[in-house]
């Protein structure tokens, strides 16, 4: 009652400064009496704004209000459609709707809001029973039934918005942002049409960035970087339209390399290295065109050299060698068209020859000499083979 009086106190005094829709001073007391009757029905000051209304004029616009902020926007109400007002909205107004009481909490249901959606499109929303939005989106209605298209926000229970972002024809396109329970960010990707496009970011849910890459209609196109927990660089891969193209590199969290690789139109090239967490160097592979083309080489846990292969074009072809770890020649053999075949020796560790002799697709053919550690001749070893078995002396 109170209420009404108040908003009524400038038709009291200046009854024709509403539009030529001055009403007397019985109306006024008409519309209180009407108030008195509406309070019992405990229902929100919407219903006393419509009573100003009838008191104001005939015409049926919304009754709105100025908002700051766009995403302050309210819902629209069915009834709102026939509040009266006297004024014309302006630029970012907020539709008036009534409030449920706190003891009663309305079901989750689609509701159509008055926020500009594409033309053709309408807003819906659901609510989380506590009453918090849980998702809102903008559709339009097709054969199929409902497609995302525009705006798109889906909250958690807590009221932290869990994704938000934007659909065309069904398909993201914008940046769409996903975070953590927490409200931190959890990634922020462009799309283009439901493909990724432009930066792609993802973080822990510490908030610490452990992603960073560029897409480029679906594939990735330049550096794509890992971090770890700690902020430092974990990897870091090159490509071209979704094809690896230049350096592959790998870090240890304390900032040692593991490995460093490259590719040249997605095959790998050149010197491929990978280290053990200690720094030791544990392989090293090189490549022409993705295939093994130079040296393949093999390191022990000291970082020493225990095997060095030869390779042309992806087959085994040249020389074979293994070491000690004193560093020292241990055997040696040439390998033809991916087989051992030819001169192979073998050595004991203070460097005395321990064999020699020639090899057949791997097998010992023809003379054999064999030697003890002292350097003498071991006879029992030494003589001819074939197909890798003694045949004589």
């Amino acid at each position: 009652e109170a209420v009404v009086y108040q908003l009524l106190g400038p038709l009291r005094t200046h009854r024709a400064d509403f539009s030529g829709n001055a009403r007397s001073l019985r109306s006024v007391e008409s519309c209180v009496q009407g108030a008195r009757l509406l309070r019992s029905m405990r229902r929100s000051t919407t219903w006393l704004v419509l009573l100003v209304g009838a008191a104001c004029g005939p015409t049926t616009t919304p009754v709105t209000r100025p908002v700051a902020d766009e995403s302050a926007r309210g819902e629209l109400d069915p009834l709102a459609a026939t509040l009266p007002s006297a004024a014309a909205p302006s630029d970012a107004l907020e539709v008036v709707t009534p409030l449920s009481s706190a003891d009663e909490v309305a079901p989750p249901r689609a509701v159509v809001r008055a926020d500009a959606t594409p033309p053709g499109c309408e807003v819906l929303e659901e609510r989380w029973p506590n009453g918090r939005l849980k998702l809102r989106r903008s559709v339009r209605r097709d054969a199929d039934g409902l497609v995302n298209h525009g705006p798109f926000t889906k909250c958690y229970e807590n009221g932290e918005t869990e994704e938000q972002g934007s659909y065309l024809d069904g398909e993201k396109d914008g940046v769409y942002v996903v975070r953590w329970e927490s409200g931190l960010k959890k990634s922020e990707i462009g799309y283009a049409r439901g493909a990724k496009h432009g930066r792609a970011l993802e973080w822990t849910e510490l908030g610490v960035k452990w992603y960073d890459a560029t897409f480029v209609e679906g594939k990735l196109d330049g550096e794509e970087r890992s971090y770890w927990d700690s902020g430092a660089l974990r990897t870091s891969n090159h490509w071209l339209r979704g094809v690896p193209e230049g350096a592959a590199t790998a870090w240890q969290a304390e900032g040692g390399k593991t490995q460093e690789n490259f590719f040249s139109k997605g095959l790998p090239t050149g010197r491929w290295t990978y280290w053990r967490l200690d720094g030791t160097t544990d392989r090293v592979e090189d490549y022409e065109a993705g295939r093994f083309h130079g040296h393949v080489i093999e390191f022990d846990e000291k970082g020493r050299a225990v095997a060095d292969s030869e390779y042309v074009h992806g087959v085994a072809e040249g020389r074979r060698a293994y070491f000690w770890p004193s560093g020292k020649l241990r055997r040696e053999s040439q390998w033809s068209a991916g087989v051992e075949q030819g001169a192979s020796r073998s050595y004991y560790e203070d460097g005395q020859p321990e064999s020699a002799g020639a090899l057949s697709a791997g097998k010992r053919e023809g003379r054999w000499n064999y030697w003890n550690s002292d350097g003498s001749v071991n006879a029992q070893r030494s003589g001819l083979y074939t197909h890798d078995a003694r045949s004589g002396d």
